[in-house]
């Protein structure tokens, strides 16, 4: 479920045209279909996560109450790789684990920085009956976190 939600194209509906570009040139699409998937898979909690920067590392934007995702953007992506998940903890109505990848930031084709593991965590709720995610940081927003720190995750 976490992996349909990165690859946005997938489940979210996007505009053909950008709305607007932002100052690191990442074009934002509106999303036509943004309080139906965000409704089946998160919990109240999970929404409030996601759409904070720390979050989603400005994957979506809210702008006069209407919601955009980015889509492409600079020169330089970041792609997580080898992913992993373990340490799952279960408990009456809460699922956690850890996920572990390698993120490999590439300008154009070729691989410029790359981390060999970065972790973050998903958390599902049991919320009426369906699994939710009440908890995820993107990969992505740890790298950031790793790149601007000494501190090895």
């Amino acid at each position: 479920m976490a992996q349909e939600i990165y690859y946005e194209g997938e489940i979210f509906k996007l505009e053909e045209q950008p709305t607007y570009t932002d100052e690191a040139g990442f074009a934002y699409y509106k999303v036509i279909n943004y309080d139906d998937v965000m409704n089946k898979y998160f919990s109240t909690n999970g929404i409030k996560s996601l759409e904070t920067d720390k979050g989603n590392k400005g994957l979506f934007r809210k702008i006069n109450g209407v919601m955009y995702c980015a889509e492409g953007g600079s020169a330089t992506a970041v792609l997580y790789e080898s992913v992993k998940v373990g340490n799952i903890k279960q408990e009456n109505n809460k699922i956690e684990a850890e996920i572990k990848c390698e993120l490999n930031e590439y300008l154009g084709e070729e691989v410029v920085s790359k981390v060999p593991e970065v972790k973050t965590s998903i958390v599902f709720l049991k919320e009426n009956n369906s699994w939710k995610i009440d908890k995820y940081e993107i990969p992505e927003a740890c790298y950031e976190r790793y790149k601007n720190s000494a501190i090895s995750y």
